[in-house]
């Protein structure tokens, strides 16, 4: 990534984690009082601040847009502009939506991985565990592949009780009822939010048995435990990025273990840490707090490996992006 490129993709992540922590659900008195929101703009400050995010991000993501398109290449952008004129799309509606794309991934993205390095250091002897059976399957001639998944279960295990220990959406991602509707015998009428308790989900002792306790091993002496919804939603509404996501994950995360040993710094205190980790609330995403943690090449071997591997990398975007394009046009 040039210097260039490195600016703009922070100046998109900076204004990502804004409108998150920003305009998460109630943070402004109007989403407990919608009535509140037949007030003036005069007298609605988060009406102002509102079309001045919503502007920004216009402006932002138009950029992106232009840029995308500009290389020829295949990208979401050039897919939503073939089906600008058919679908009636607006080019703020157009914008809007590639910067809701690249901002949910963007964000429970780094969430996710922020959260797995933590646990990292929470958990030094399940990460010893999984570079074991790294160490087996992969060996240290080679970076881990997508085609190694199957062979390491630990390292999926390990990626779904982060996420289940720890969720990144612990209240989910608010949705409203389309009509009128009945839940237990309660009545839950049209345009109600509905708010799913993901936290409680993942503290089922019926499914989960000792829920509080980090053991990956759960997902291996079981692997038909349910996937509570994992932050990616439910039904017709889960992200559609889900598998995505998780793929991208296990890449990360393997291949993080495969080259570093993860250590805590000096003068660590687990207690405090696991403390810390669990006094987060329920928005999106819910960043665990900033932790330390040393990386050390695991040896000299697994550096010459990462070094020649990035020499070695097809830098061809045109193929990259025609490949990606002609499997999705199928």
């Amino acid at each position: 990534m040039s210097p260039e490129n490195e600016s703009e993709f922070l100046e998109l992540g900076e204004f990502a984690a804004r409108k998150s922590t920003g305009f998460h659900w109630a943070a402004f008195l109007v989403d407990i009082f919608p009535s509140m929101n037949c007030l003036p703009a005069l007298l609605a400050p988060w009406k102002r601040l509102g079309k001045q995010m919503f502007d920004e991000e216009i402006h932002l993501m138009g950029e992106v847009v232009k840029a995308a398109l500009a290389t020829g290449n295949w990208s979401w952008s050039e897919e939503l502009m073939r089906q600008k004129e058919k679908e009636g799309i607006s080019w703020n509606q157009l914008c809007y939506i590639v910067g809701e794309l690249m901002i949910g991934a963007y964000l429970s993205s780094n969430a996710t991985m922020h959260l797995l390095i933590t646990t990292a250091t929470l958990f030094p002897e399940c990460i010893r565990k999984a570079q074991a059976q790294l160490d087996e399957v992969v060996g240290s001639d080679r970076l881990p592949s997508v085609a190694d998944e199957d062979q390491l279960p630990y390292i999926v295990a390990f990626i779904n009780e982060t996420l289940r220990w720890r969720p990144v959406a612990p209240l989910g991602m608010l949705h409203a009822v389309s009509k009128d509707d009945e839940y237990m015998g309660y009545r839950i009428p049209k345009n109600s939010v509905i708010v799913t308790n993901q936290w409680g989900l993942e503290r089922d002792d019926e499914v989960h048995k000792d829920p509080e306790a980090f053991r990956p091993e759960r997902w291996i002496e079981n692997p038909d435990l349910p996937l509570a919804g994992f932050g990616f939603g439910f039904g017709r509404r889960k992200c559609p990025g889900n598998k995505f996501s998780q793929r991208s994950l296990y890449m990360g995360l393997s291949r993080c273990l495969w080259t570093y040993n993860i250590l805590h710094p000096a003068g660590f205190d687990r207690k405090a840490e696991l403390l810390n980790i669990a006094s987060k609330g329920g928005t999106f995403p819910s960043l665990a707090p900033p932790t330390k943690a040393v990386f050390k090449i695991r040896s000299p071997k697994h550096r010459e490996v990462v070094e020649q591997s990035w020499l070695n990398i097809d830098k061809n975007e045109n193929q990259m992006f025609a490949d990606i394009g002609a499997k999705v046009s199928k």
